[in-house]
């Protein structure tokens, strides 16, 4: 990887050798003449068999009389020359635009836009320009585009776009924004990627935000198939420069030990682990931590809070009260275990750190503060471990008989 400097210092380079081969410094100030010079212009960046047959498409366009937005295009393409943008795909990002808003929106929307526009690029640097210019174009394409997805938002190995559901332009908002519909979105991230069903809000192609109202998303990435674990999402903002989201209002479904939907806090992010089983996204949080499943596992209670982390279910307690298991023999508890944490997976539960006590009769125990536990429920097996450290080396305390019991 080149150090940052050296890399400003080659884009810097690649840029003056583009600027050095290019012969228009300058565009018209009539009407005539801008065209002429931008039509040289664009034919040096783009090639000239793309450029004509862009510009044959442009020129009805920019000769209507009735089009109003000819000196706002003419503006944004000062802008793009004063600030240096030699990339030939933003050059074809200001026709396409250009032709876009002219051929499928009302007057008022063209304009409210290309006001909107006028007023950013005072205000952007040459890489914001670039990024807007092309956030915009992928949403004044919509699903028209070549593999039909929405592109809202694409920088670096960064992308988010919609598959399916439905886009519409907001011809009376108070700024331009689209309406989105029962969409399915994606967002990927080098060779990771994650998805959200059942889309609907609304998206603001001049911030990269999408405002939402719901949204279902499926735990394929941690390894579960179709309605095995899933969190139906309530109110949630997505800044599509970021690689992941929070949502404060999801509720979580599961085949898995929980038996009730919960309430809680849902995150994904991308870029970390990208296989099932060593997924550490998505996450989810109850925002109760008293829970009470009976029948967690066959003739085993559970109280306490509960959490999953990718593939991981975890039992979780809070300050003052931990998460506790209960293992019943003929209805009555025969043993509890009580940790700040639990892992539960499919053949059984486990935790480094627990207390255990077995119930000797209605008032007496055997009880140890700090032991590694883990209980199989195929076979109802309980083990307890006693690791070779701290509280750990303390002996079982035996309240019937009145002893400690130090076991190796």
């Amino acid at each position: 990887m080149l150090p940052v400097k050296r890399l400003a210092t080659l884009t810097a380079f690649l840029i003056c050798t583009a600027l050095s081969a290019q012969t228009v410094r300058s565009l018209g100030a009539t009407d005539g003449d801008f065209w002429k010079d931008f039509s040289k212009l664009y034919a040096e960046f783009l090639g000239k068999n793309k450029a004509d047959a862009d510009l044959l498409q442009l020129k009805p366009v920019y000769d209507d009389p009735s089009w109003e937005q000819r000196s706002d295009f003419q503006a944004l393409a000062r802008e793009m020359l004063r600030k240096r943008i030699v990339e030939p795909e933003t050059w074809a990002e200001s026709v396409q635009l250009a032709l876009a808003w002219y051929g499928s929106a009302s007057a008022p929307a063209q304009a409210r836009w290309w006001a909107e526009t006028a007023e950013l690029i005072k205000k952007s640097s040459r890489l914001a320009l670039v990024e807007y210019l092309h956030t915009s174009a992928g949403a004044a394409t919509g699903f028209a585009s070549a593999n039909r997805r929405f592109r809202l938002f694409e920088s670096g190995p960064l992308r988010w776009e919609l598959e399916l559901g439905d886009a519409t332009l907001d011809e009376e908002g108070p700024h331009t924004r689209y309406r989105i519909e029962g969409a399915v979105l994606k967002g990927l991230f080098k060779n990771d990627s994650t998805q959200i069903d059942s889309v609907s809000g609304w998206y603001d192609p001049r911030t990269a935000t999408l405002t939402a109202e719901s949204g279902r998303v499926d735990w394929y990435r941690a390894g579960y198939g179709y309605g095995e674990v899933y969190n139906q999402l309530g109110n949630f903002t997505l800044d599509l420069h970021q690689t992941g989201l929070v949502v404060d209002s999801a509720v979580l479904h599961s085949l898995y030990y929980v038996n009730v939907p919960l309430l809680g806090r849902f995150e994904e992010r991308l870029g970390t682990r990208t296989q099932a089983e060593n997924a550490v996204y998505p996450r989810f949080e109850a925002y109760a931590s008293n829970l009470e499943i009976p029948n967690f596992f066959d003739g085993v209670n559970y109280r306490g809070g509960f959490s999953l982390v990718g593939a991981n279910f975890f039992a979780s307690g809070r300050p003052g009260a931990k998460a506790s298991f209960s293992f019943l023999r003929d209805s009555v508890e025969a043993a509890v275990l009580r940790a700040d944490r639990f892992v539960i997976r499919p053949n059984g539960l486990s935790a480094k750190i627990s207390s255990f006590t077995l119930r000797l009769g209605a008032s007496d125990s055997l009880h140890h503060a700090k032991v590694e536990v883990k209980y199989a429920p195929d076979t109802r097996e309980l083990q307890v471990f006693r690791p070779d450290e701290g509280l750990a080396l303390k002996p079982f305390t035996d309240s019937y008989h009145n002893v400690t019991i130090d076991l190796d």
